[in-house]
């Protein structure tokens, strides 16, 4: 956390009281006014979270005895909504006292169904098209079930009879076209330096941003000048960003839009943003700070959203019709065009805060309002408020915010051109004639809304050094909470939440306020000692505590790749072989090219008495596939497609969370032996969901456009957990001699039921491993090990995606991945490991693993290599 010093704290303030007054006067989002001159405690922090939206208001007609449209009919969505996990890191470290470093990771994985454009109802031939992106309201080709009216002002009316073209009544009933995407992962990496002097900082930093259709790197500069004794500051940033556009539709999305002259299915291109920050801060009293800034944003560049589409309907009319009837109305047809928006873009913005401490209430009160307007016009209030309540030694902290912003000023929901042409058919000047416009988007993102949202933050010391962070939000989205009214409509409201927990550690615990460092070094001088051996740091329950009452935290860092050739057992084969075996009766459409998992896992550990230890293991995963497609055309040299069902594949969030006992059997001078009996939660996803096309199925014809049909799921290997309970013993020897150590390990994993809800269940897994090290010196030591792994074939399999009747759908699109008998195999691995402690009370371990023989069940890729970190504080 971000530390400050308040001139002339009151002299009876205890700890806790001066740890409340700095977190409540910390001006968030800027370069602090008053931060401590000296780099902060070295520090590690890690944080999860969620969003989680709700479904959205999704409309379609009703239909009378004549076939035509009536009123409009709330549906549920058979779409998921949109879902983000998010993974954060932050460590700090002081290079000297006035000199830090702060280095931070961030990755979000989203996916769901999202508004692709929007379109009116009346346009809409039957329920189901509602919820799919593939629906009529985006076909090139106009369609007779998909037409509609509308008058000279562009009213919509309801289409009538199909056959017999009645007009209906009125109706401007607006819905989202929706959809559904596969998990998209985006990571970012960045650096911040600061410097401290006596009455000034300087800060620079920077990073890189990457997605698969994205990339950003930024760099930043800033500084703080305090006069006025300390009691007034003066902030500055500059900031610059360069952005990377490269998206690739579907092939087969050229079949639901139009698209404009010069663009095609691949979007290149770039922009950049040039910002500047000024704020000043001044310290009104020993308890109140307000502070005042304002910032310019311009940004220049490809600046629309590649995938967002807009409606439109195109009128021709005889100007006989439109001069002789009263109140005609003119049989229309849909099609979508991308939306297109300025290539340039000004941001102001103004803030104020306000911050006091309240000294009889142990709390403190904060409040924000920021203003900002643009080129685009538009204008956007928000309003926070939060109160920061000590109580226990704990803080609450809970939120209120309110937003609101007008329309941009190409914001339109759907787009109607109109033109009167005259006898011949050509056209003529006439005050009806509409073309479309310059720029235009029905993103609801641009649209007039308002938003409001509450939640509450908790956040406390678990033990020294050890600090915990839960907040919980709930956010409304809605048209008519925009200030003064006039916002969208209702069809774009919807309601999300986001769920977070964080653990700080710090490495210097003994240097907090009021701790005694030669108690805390002395506490644990058996872990600099090394009294236990060590251990390769890709090594599960290798340790246990020494004695009651000790606690250790954990973060291990675990990547693997899978590279190469394609293999069945342990010999190549060409991709043609692959195509034409690996996928049972059916040939392969695709193989893996590529395929990289990360797992990331809190160790937590305990010791409620001398033999026994207590772990809960909390993991995030991701994961990323690339495929290449396979084509018989090719010679057996199959080629990824770049765009089509051949691109690749992304997953990322929550694991499977362990849980586990460490028992010691032996415990004497150089021989420790160790008995674990653990469990593994199925909290990791395992109904992981690709989008589903049109042509990702034989044909259906009780389902023409496939719009209600069950997910189809992605590749067994990219779920984000087993979805089952596992069971996971292992028993573990370490010995120790002087300066030489040793060790072997069997373990396995156990499944404890047949099938998880997606059908299917991972095969058994079995791992014996053994080591040798050596200590270098006091600080550094390294290890040798050899592993012997095998893993069961999975039993069972996905269950066929049906449609709206039920019935099983035959996937045409599917790769030697999708097949349960491609699982599982006997593995050998060598690893060098290195371990050095940090602190006297931390470690960090490293290693890396590389294959030696594997041999496959069925036809897999080949694997690559294995990295190992793992760090550990004990308290």
């Amino acid at each position: 956390m971000r530390r400050t010093v308040v001139p002339e704290p009151r002299a009876t303030a205890d700890a806790a009281l001066q740890a409340l007054t700095l977190a409540a006067l910390a001006l968030p989002g800027l370069v602090a006014s008053h931060e401590s001159r000296a780099a902060d405690t070295d520090s590690f922090e890690f944080q999860v979270g969620r969003y989680q939206e709700g479904e959205r208001n999704i409309y379609a007609p009703s239909f009378n005895a004549l076939g035509g449209s009536g009123d409009p009919i709330e549906l549920d969505s058979k779409l998921k909504p949109i879902e983000v996990d998010s993974l954060h890191g932050r460590a700090r470290f002081a290079l000297t006292e006035r000199l830090g470093l702060t280095l931070d990771y961030t990755q979000d994985t989203w996916s769901g169904a999202t508004p692709l454009a929007t379109a009116p109802v009346v346009a809409q031939t039957n329920k189901a098209s509602v919820v799919t992106g593939a629906s009529p309201w985006t076909e090139t080709q106009p369609r007779s079930n998909a037409r509609f009216f509308v008058d000279k002002n562009m009213n919509l009316y309801r289409s009538g009879d199909f056959l017999n073209t009645i007009v209906g009544p009125l109706d401007n009933q607006l819905t989202h076209t929706l959809t559904a995407a596969s998990a998209e992962t985006r990571k970012q990496a960045s650096f911040n330096l600061r410097h401290e002097g006596d009455e000034f900082a300087v800060t620079t930093g920077g990073g890189h941003s990457y997605e698969a259709d994205y990339a950003s790197s930024f760099v930043n500069v800033g500084g703080r000048l305090d006069f006025n004794q300390k009691l007034t500051s003066l902030n500055l940033g500059l900031s610059y960003t360069h952005n990377q556009t490269e998206a690739t539709f579907d092939p087969e999305a050229e079949t639901f839009f139009t698209l404009n002259a010069g663009e095609s299915l691949v979007v290149r291109d770039e922009s950049e943003d040039v910002g500047v920050q000024v704020s000043l801060s001044q310290v009104l009293g020993k308890n109140t700070v307000v502070d005042v800034g304002a910032g310019y944003t311009n940004s220049q560049g490809y600046l629309t959203n590649p995938y967002k589409l807009v409606t439109k309907f195109d009128v021709t009319a005889p100007l006989s019709v439109v001069n002789t009837q009263p109140d005609p109305r003119f049989l229309t047809y849909i099609t979508s065009i991308r939306e297109k928006r300025p290539d340039s873009r000004e941001q102001f913005n103004f803030q104020l805060g306000f911050k006091h401490y309240f000294e009889p209430l142990d709390a403190a009160l904060r409040l924000d309002y920021r203003h900002s307007n643009d080129s685009w016009h538009i204008r956007s209030h928000a309003l926070t408020a939060e109160w920061v309540q000590a109580a226990a030694g704990w803080t609450f902290t809970p939120r209120v915010r309110y937003y609101s912003q007008s329309a941009a000023n190409f914001y339109l929901p759907y787009i109607g051109t109109f033109s009167v042409t005259d006898g011949s058919g050509q056209p003529v000047n006439h005050p009806l004639n509409r073309t479309v416009p310059i720029y235009y988007s029905s993103d609801h993102r641009l649209s007039g809304y308002g938003t409001l949202s509450g939640g509450l933050t908790i956040s406390g010391k678990l033990a020294r050094g050890v600090g915990i962070e839960v907040g919980y939000e709930r956010y409304i989205h809605a048209g008519d909470l925009k200030l003064g009214g006039g916002g969208e409509a209702s069809f774009a409201d919807f309601k999300a939440t986001s769920v977070n927990a964080a653990l700080s550690f710090e490495l210097d615990p003994q240097n907090e306020p009021g701790g005694d460092p030669a108690a805390s070094v002395g506490s644990h001088s058996h872990h600099a000692a090394h009294s236990h051996p060590p251990a390769p740091a890709g090594l599960m329950f290798a340790h246990a505590l020494d004695k009651a009452g000790d606690v250790m935290f954990g973060y291990q860092v675990m990547h693997s790749r899978q590279s190469g050739s394609m293999l069945r057992g342990s010999t190549s084969v060409d991709l043609d072989t692959v195509r034409t075996n690996a996928c049972a009766t059916s040939a392969c459409e695709t193989a893996p090219a590529e395929m990289t998992m990360t797992m990331h896992m809190l160790d937590i550990m305990v010791a409620p008495t001398d033999w026994l230890t207590l772990m809960i293991m909390p993991q995030w995963v991701d994961m990323d596939m690339r495929l290449a497609a396979l084509d018989a055309s090719a010679g057996g040299h199959g080629h990824g497609t770049g765009g089509g069902p051949a691109h690749g594949h992304q997953t990322g969030g929550l694991g499977d969370t362990g849980l586990a006992a460490l028992f010691k059997l032996v415990d004497r001078p150089g021989h420790q032996l160790n008995l674990g009996l653990g469990v593994t939660a199925p909290t990791g996803d395992a109904a992981v969901a690709l989008r589903k096309t049109k042509s990702s199925y034989a044909s259906d014809p009780n389902n023409d456009a496939l719009n209600q049909v069950s997910p189809a799921l992605i590749h067994y290997g990219m779920q984000l957990g087993s979805g089952t309970w596992d069971f996971t013993p292992s028993l573990t020897y370490l010995g120790m001699a002087h300066t030489v150590s040793w060790g072997a390990q069997l373990s396995g994993v156990k499944r404890l039921e047949r099938r998880n809800e997606s059908n299917f269940a991972f095969g058994d897994i079995f791992q014996t491993s053994v080591w040798g090290g050596m200590s270098f010196n006091r600080w550094l030591s390294g290890t040798v090990r050899a592993t012997y792994s095998w893993q069961g074939a999975i039993e069972g399999a996905y269950l066929p995606p049906v449609n709206a009747s039920g019935a099983p759908l035959t996937p045409v699109h599917q790769g030697s991945a999708d097949q349960p008998a491609n699982y599982g195999g006997h593995f050998m691995d060598v690893g060098l490991g290195l371990s050095a402690r940090i602190t006297p009370v931390s470690q960090l371990s490293l290693e890396w693993l590389q294959p030696v023989r594997t041999d496959f069940n069925g036809y897999q890729l080949d694997r690559a290599d294995t990295f190992a970190l793992h760090f550990n504080l004990a308290l």
